[in-house]
């Protein structure tokens, strides 16, 4: 059986036709997230981040929750920080902190009390870090030139063991 499948951010192209097969289409957004992350790609980061929330409520099983909960919130800490790095408002840096780090974790039926705990605290830290490089420029200034800086000239082989490639 063939259908009408509409392709979005994931393959760059408005329509194609491909098998109705759930493993198949799981695949190719899987495939589609990973070169997403591979070639940091933050503008996509929103949908990498929605991929993952979805495959962690229909699987709750696949990955232990404080392990996604690190993938989430290294994610989402490098949204943020691509803000900085655009020179972004504050204000709207804020709002973006608000939503992807909030004071108050949600409660997750798949976590442990410890697990939510500790997540919290994670959470907290980087809220600090974020009003920290919002309120001091010369700390924010030093940031975004040498740590921000290094991590740019880090490869995908370095980062994920493998040859740099934009497949």
């Amino acid at each position: 059986m063939r259908a009408k499948v509409r392709r979005g951010w994931a393959c760059g192209r408005d329509s194609d036709t491909i098998r109705e097969d759930n493993s198949l289409n799981v695949r190719l957004v899987a495939a589609a997230v990973w070169a997403v992350v591979k070639r940091r790609d933050t503008e996509h980061f929103g949908k990498v981040l929605e991929f993952l929330q979805i495959v962690h409520q229909q699987v709750p099983d696949l990955v232990f929750y404080r392990h996604h909960a690190k993938l989430c919130a290294g994610l989402k800490g490098k949204l943020v920080l691509d803000m900085f790095e655009k020179m972004r408002c504050p204000l709207d840096i804020l709002k973006v902190l608000d939503n992807l780090f909030p004071e108050v974790l949600p409660d997750d039926p798949f976590a442990a009390p410890h697990d939510l705990w500790k997540v919290g605290q994670c959470y907290q830290e980087f809220r600090n870090f974020t009003f920290r490089l919002i309120r001091d420029d010369k700390f924010r200034t030093h940031y975004l030139q040498n740590a921000l800086a290094t991590f740019r000239h880090v490869s995908s082989a370095d980062m994920f063991g493998g040859p740099t490639t934009n497949d």
